[in-house]
């Protein structure tokens, strides 16, 4: 039997939990993704309660095509 939280409901999305999240982000450190989402840095987040985020896929999508670079020029603001 499947796990239902696999399974986007009709219409809907799903919500990653914050491990999911970090490991389809490259599987970044976990203290390093909580430094982001801290610092603003990170994709933007759920939050599911008091001491619980996750992210959606969009979230995660957007958050790279932000990051995206063409060369190392790029990086760090250099000309």
């Amino acid at each position: 039997m499947k796990d239902s939280r696999e399974v986007p409901p009709p219409g809907g999305f799903r919500i990653l939990s914050n491990e999911e999240a970090r490991l389809r982000a490259g599987g970044i450190s976990r203290r390093t993704w909580d430094l982001m989402r801290q610092q603003g840095t990170g994709p933007e987040f759920v939050r599911i309660g008091r001491r619980r985020v996750g992210y959606t896929e969009q979230a995660l999508r957007d958050w790279a095509a932000g990051r995206t670079v063409r060369s190392t020029a790029q990086i760090g603001g250099a000309a």
